[in-house]
């Protein structure tokens, strides 16, 4: 995450966070659409939707004067997308535009958190898309995470960890991010030591809370899975691994029934390989600025490696080959990634490495909602939040068919005339 950005950014998120933004929820029926209900496809529905909810997969009715008829032929409705893994500090508007209406925020001010949390509360989160969030993250004095600027609060051995998940559960945390990375030598980090981590864990299960952990390598990925943790929220970057390493590794978070978020988008970063599927694709870059294209210019390396990611997407293969849950996460705020639109690149990265299309819409839709316990979205479902995204074309047999957004609904309201607004301000 960049220090000056992050510093810069946080009173204007806030203020945007407060924003009053009027609000419909519409009435109306999708026609003879393709639907991806979250983990299948389903053929020529008819879906509606009223009162910000999904009424009926498949009305069969004649609807009332005043619903609103949109056309599904030729055209796939997928649930709203989940970034499941950000840091949400600024452009709170922008990951709504490329049809990501939930991001799951890694590490945050506590006062954007509240503040967001509160508007959800309140249902009035229609402008932006929902915020479940770690808020601070368990570090070390001197480790990952304190060097942005903002206090943290830190740990040193196990007897502090039930106060500390205790107080960030206080603020609004709605699970708890560990961070057990080491850095290397031209950029060492103070860690949290095995036996803090295992105690961190065990005390946000003592609550009913998720533990997920940062990772930097194998050796880290190992102790966290040791730690009994729910989800490693990267994969690392490298050239080769053992084979024997690689079964160890699947083999402990199978037992353990962890899921896996590798964001592909910021190992990329590392190894200094932009996205340019992105860059050149106007369905992409028509909704971002120039500030907001310049992230996607600067990866973290000035020169490209492909090499470095071949172990993370070998490891991707082989977890999701073992049915281990893999997660679509972009770690979007960092370096060579942006909101919204680098989870399309996501989804792409995560058929490169071996998931089929149809399984890479589920890791940005069913999978994410089911690890964090989000009952209420990521499934085309009776009852569930009408946070939807129509694409022209057939996203399950082609994935770059994700970028053919027609429409998006956010608690049943449009999108769409914002994101049309946003394209005549962009290119005025």
């Amino acid at each position: 995450m960049n220090k000056t950005l992050l510093s810069l950014a946080i009173a204007c998120s806030l203020n945007a966070a407060g924003l009053a933004t009027s609000f419909a929820a519409d009435s109306f029926l999708i026609r003879h659409v393709r639907v991806f209900d979250g983990e299948k496809i389903l053929k020529d529905k008819n879906v509606l939707i009223a009162d910000g909810k999904i009424r009926d997969l498949d009305f069969k009715g004649k609807p009332s004067a005043d619903t609103h008829i949109v056309e599904g032929q030729g055209r796939t409705l997928l649930p709203g997308l989940i970034d499941a893994h950000v840091h949400a500090f600024q452009d709170l508007d922008l990951p709504l535009l490329f049809g990501v209406t939930t991001q799951i925020d890694m590490f945050n001010n506590v006062k954007l958190v509240a503040s967001i949390n509160e508007k959800m509360r309140k249902g009035e989160n229609h402008d932006q898309a929902d915020l479940i969030s770690a808020g601070t993250l368990a570090t070390a004095p001197g480790g990952h995470g304190t060097e942005y600027g903002m206090p943290i609060p830190t740990l040193t051995k196990p007897e502090e960890a039930q106060a500390w998940v205790d107080a960030r559960i206080a603020e609004g945390s709605h699970f708890i991010k560990i961070v057990l990375e080491h850095g290397n030598e031209q950029h060492p980090f103070n860690s949290l030591d095995a036996a803090t981590v295992k105690a961190l864990v065990k005390a946000a299960h003592l609550r009913h809370k998720l533990a997920v952990v940062h990772i930097g390598n194998l050796e880290e990925a190992k102790d966290a899975m040791d730690a009994g943790a729910d989800a490693l929220v990267h994969l690392f970057a490298g050239k080769q691994i053992s084979d024997q390493d690689m079964r160890a590794l699947v083999k402990s978070a199978r037992d353990r029934h962890a899921f896996i978020i590798p964001t592909s988008s910021v190992l990329e970063s590392i190894a200094g390989v932009k996205e340019d599927d992105i860059l050149n694709d106007t369905r992409m870059t028509a909704l971002l600025n120039k500030a907001q294209l310049q992230p996607l210019n600067s990866p973290y390396r000035a020169r490209a490696d492909a090499d470095m990611l071949k172990v993370p997407n070998m490891m991707t293969a082989a977890m999701h080959a073992a049915g281990i849950p893999i997660l679509a996460g972009t770690d979007a705020g960092n370096a060579g990634t942006q909101y919204g639109a680098s989870l399309h690149h996501e989804l792409a990265s995560l058929v490169k490495a071996g998931l089929s299309p149809a399984a890479a819409l589920a890791s940005a839709t069913s999978v994410p909602a089911h690890a964090f316990g989000l009952k209420d979205r990521g499934r085309i479902a009776k009852g569930y939040k009408a946070d939807l995204l129509l694409v022209s074309g057939e996203p399950d047999q082609d994935i770059s068919a994700s970028r053919n957004i027609v429409e998006v609904w956010k608690d049943g309201g449009r999108v769409t005339q914002q994101r049309e607004q946003k394209i005549q301000e962009w290119h005025a």
